[in-house]
């Protein structure tokens, strides 16, 4: 008998006792490369804004000791050619006189003499008479509109409305016509003729403003609603109905129920859930009309609004466990609580929101630090300043209408499986009895 052999290499050894698997086998890793090229682009825009602030430091250090040391050199090269040959006092010196000419002999005499000054008369404008009467008829205009603005100003606020002249009504007492297209009932609604209502409020009886308070909470419109009368009868033409059918399910029955896949508010879908508890019929309450166990297909709204917290669910369809079905006619979804729709957890997106508002306030403050500053109006910004400024304001436009774009996000409301509610029967549902 030959003895057993001996294992020195552990990858010959049995699968219990073979060599672990290296680390990480199996796993794929996350390409690291385009996180590189975002961290080197934020690496370059911040050398960019440093060396910018850098090179302004510098030059703004080099006015400075230039001003200390008293330099009054020539003007800089980037200064106004006007200014090339001023005097560095800033006083200008007299004019030098030079010998007068007289103008009808044409010779010179001596200097310092006065200058005769020949004064020669301007040729008459064609025009002129037709631009004093076209200033005078601007100061007409001006004079009228001043006019008509204080007469505006000083007019009383009231509006008084003509009252409808009648076949019967005495001559001579001012009374106007009614205005074409307005009815007598239009015109007593606001008192403009005898007989009329009263004003609707005390201030305006008075010839006071309008309260806009009361208008801006529908004060009016309150008092319209406690006045106004109805012209139907009194009696409702609805007649009480006898139960159509034994197995009939009325209008305000629930179907409770409890969710089977979850709802996420980014995208809309078809969502799951199944009768919890068994459904009778309401009159006797003894015929099974919905076995628990049913499927229920229905479907969400998943337009989130700001500060919205709740879904918008309605179902379609109950499967019974045999495999046939009934048409719900979008019965709507409630809690367990009879508040409409579901609620369970919320998303603002805080984090997103105030980390864009950050950002956003930093490429706001990179694009001031960027722009080139001038020392005073006589130096300019050299060719540097003046492509780190251009840089810098491109790359913070593109990056502020980027985070702009992050403010704008609805929150996520999500709906986790297991979630019980009740379905709210709105019609009136005649079903055939379950019998196993």
């Amino acid at each position: 008998m030959s003895p057993p052999p001996v294992i020195d290499n552990p990858d010959d050894s049995p699968d219990l006792l073979a060599r672990p698997p290296a680390r990480g086998a199996g796993v794929r890793r996350l390409n690291r490369i385009p996180l590189f090229i975002v961290i080197g682009i934020a690496c370059a825009v911040l050398l960019l804004l440093v060396y910018t602030a850098s090179q302004r430091s510098r030059s703004n250090m080099a006015t400075g000791m230039a001003d200390d040391s008293g330099n009054k050199g020539p003007v800089a090269s980037s200064s106004p050619p006007q200014l090339a040959d001023a005097p560095e006092s800033g006083v200008i010196p007299p004019a030098v006189v030079g010998p007068t000419i007289d103008p009808t002999t044409g010779a010179a005499g001596a200097p310092g003499a006065p200058q005769q000054v020949v004064v020669r008369q301007r040729p008459p404008n064609p025009y002129e008479q037709d631009w004093a009467r076209y200033n005078q008829q601007r100061l007409q205009v001006a004079q009228a509109r001043e006019g008509a603005f204080m007469s505006a100003l000083n007019a009383p606020t009231g509006v008084q409305l003509a009252s409808q002249r009648t076949s019967g009504a005495p001559a001579g007492t001012g009374a106007a016509p009614a205005p074409a297209g307005l009815d007598p009932a239009t015109l007593a609604a606001f008192g403009g003729i005898p007989g009329g209502a009263a004003p609707r409020s005390a201030a305006a009886a008075g010839g006071l403003p309008a309260d806009n308070d009361s208008q801006f909470n529908g004060q009016d419109a309150k008092r319209d609603f406690l006045t106004r009368r109805s012209q139907e009868s009194n009696y409702s033409p609805a007649m009480r109905t006898a139960v159509v059918s034994p197995y009939e399910m009325k209008a305000g029955t629930v179907i409770p129920a409890v969710m089977i896949g979850g709802i996420n508010s980014d995208l809309p879908g078809q969502i799951l859930g199944q009768v919890s508890e068994n459904v009778y019929d309401t009159k006797t309450g003894r015929y099974l009309l919905i076995p628990q166990g049913s499927k229920l297909v229905g479907t969400y709204d998943n337009s989130v609004t700001m500060g919205q917290n709740r879904v918008l669910v309605v179902w379609k369809r109950v499967i019974f466990p045999d495999a046939s079905s009934l048409d719900l006619d979008m019965m709507p979804g409630a809690d367990q609580g009879g508040y409409a729709g579901f609620r369970d957890q919320v998303n603002n997106h805080y984090g997103k929101i105030f980390g864009s508002a950050l950002m956003l306030s930093l490429f706001s403050a990179g694009i001031q630090v960027s722009q080139p500053r001038n020392s005073s109006i006589l130096t300019n910004p050299d060719v540097g300043q003046t492509a780190a400024g251009a840089v810098g304001q491109q790359l913070g436009q593109v990056g502020t209408q980027l985070m702009q774009r992050n403010l704008r996000i609805q929150p996520t409301l999500e709906i986790r499986p297991g979630y019980r509610f009740n379905v709210e029967v709105t019609k009136d549902l005649i079903i055939q009895p379950w019998r196993r």
